[in-house]
């Protein structure tokens, strides 16, 4: 009597525990997100820089359209906490925008990219493809994006 009882207690208390274990990972669950972005600035009379940024606090940053200013843009990550666990990976394009690429660099601090057209130049532009990944599962890509910055001097 004693034993069918237990049986079913554990059987209930397993069940329990792994709707509990599914809730939970459901509500911690968090979602990359990054898309293609064409970010363009203009700025003068000495230079312009376009800049586009993933940064540790969760959010994009990019250039405003005139002036050399930048704004939030969106979050790379939602919700935003655990960003230490992630990591960039910049592949360059020609022209190439200047930040780091070719390795994985930890968003536990802001990566950054970006193209200046200074004087006498008056006009630059980049292409850099970016990944995202979790540091816990590093073969597991999960998000990705082409950005191209573009820089113009008036």
């Amino acid at each position: 009597m004693h034993t069918a009882r237990t049986r079913t207690f554990v059987r209930l208390s397993l069940a329990c525990l792994a709707i509990g274990l599914m809730a939970t990972s459901q509500a911690f669950a968090q979602t990359v997100t990054i898309s293609d972005r064409y970010v363009e600035t203009t700025a003068g009379p000495w230079a312009s820089t376009a800049v586009y940024v993933l940064t540790a606090a969760g959010d994009i940053v990019a250039s405003s359209p005139v002036g050399n200013t930048t704004s939030d843009v969106g979050d790379w990550l939602t919700p935003k906490s655990g960003m230490s666990s992630y990591e960039v990976r910049a592949t360059q394009s020609t022209p190439a925008c200047n930040g780091p690429s070719g390795t994985w660099q930890s968003l536990s601090s802001s990566q950054a990219w970006y193209i200046t057209a200074g004087y006498p130049t008056s006009y630059a532009y980049c292409y850099v493809f970016i990944e995202i990944r979790h540091s816990a599962n590093p073969s597991v890509i999960l998000d990705n994006a082409w950005i191209t910055l573009t820089a113009i001097r008036n």
